[in-house]
């Protein structure tokens, strides 16, 4: 079938255009802009094609568009989410939104039989799987960062005395970030000034302290704040420094897509079968 054949050339093309862009996000945490630029042209092309030429009668093409705008919509939503509460980088929020406009609008290709997920799948727009799927495999990450400090505690105990700091929130500090010697820190920073965040700031009046960080600067401006807390790390002569690793982004939306065309939204997938 046409249309079959049509939307699979659709995640095929999609998944190479994101692998490219996955492979720019880790080496520089950039995306050059024409990746987006060629899925948004290739996904108005392939869904014009399949609601004009080649759509098949099963599916109407009144049905077909209102679940494409609708996808879209819900796509521009979390981008505006996103924005609001500045949660992940400029690449990722637009990455949602292209997805949404080039996301195929049928169910998952290896569909479970199972009828509350069927009905789930039928009204949740496509992209929601992608974005929850994004996020729900970066649930492990926590978890293996907290066994590393687990371990790393042992043979360097030094490095998590914080008697300034409150056991909660040293607690907390285990799941996102590790403590790193500031030998080459500098060199570090200059290569790869995205790779990792400090979680540590210095006050005049109170020393170092551990700060936690929600919303996110613009580049221009991180850059300028790592900077600024790398020369208190060398005029104070500190030997360690506690950093958040930060991780391509677009290579999990990438995992999130696959694994949405694939068996659908995962969160979804498991309620479904547990209820």
């Amino acid at each position: 079938m046409i249309s079959i054949d049509l939307t699979s050339f659709s995640i095929i093309f999609t998944l190479a255009v994101l692998f490219i862009g996955s492979w720019q996000d880790i080496h520089s945490r950039e995306v050059t802009d024409l990746i987006w630029y060629i899925l948004i042209l290739g996904g108005i092309i392939i869904h014009l094609f399949q609601i004009r030429v080649f759509l098949i009668s099963e599916i109407p093409p009144d049905s077909y568009i209102a679940t494409w705008i609708s996808n879209i919509g819900v796509g521009i939503f979390l981008v505006v989410f996103l924005t609001i509460f500045g949660l992940g980088g400029e690449a990722d929020r637009i990455a949602f939104l292209v997805l949404a406009i080039i996301s195929p609008i049928n169910l998952p290709i290896f569909q479970v039989n199972n009828p509350n997920y069927s009905l789930i799948s039928s009204v949740i727009p496509n992209i929601l799987g992608t974005f929850f799927n994004a996020y729900f495999i970066t649930l492990p990450v926590p978890l293996i960062i907290f066994l590393f400090n687990l371990f790393n505690q042992i043979a360097n105990p030094k490095f998590y005395n914080f008697s300034h700091e409150s056991k909660l929130s040293t607690f907390f500090l285990r799941f996102i970030g590790y403590p790193k010697s500031t030998v080459n820190l500098e060199t570090l920073l200059e290569k790869n000034p995205w790779h990792f965040d400090f979680l540590e700031d210095y006050k005049e009046e109170s020393g170092w302290f551990i700060s936690y960080r929600i919303r996110l600067d613009t580049p221009e401006e991180d850059l300028k704040r790592k900077k600024r807390v790398l020369k208190k790390i060398q005029a104070t002569n500190k030997s360690e420094v506690w950093i958040q690793p930060t991780f391509p982004f677009i290579l999990l939306i990438t995992l999130g897509y696959t694994l949405n065309v694939f068996w659908g939204n995962l969160i979804f997938l498991f309620v479904a079968l547990l209820f």
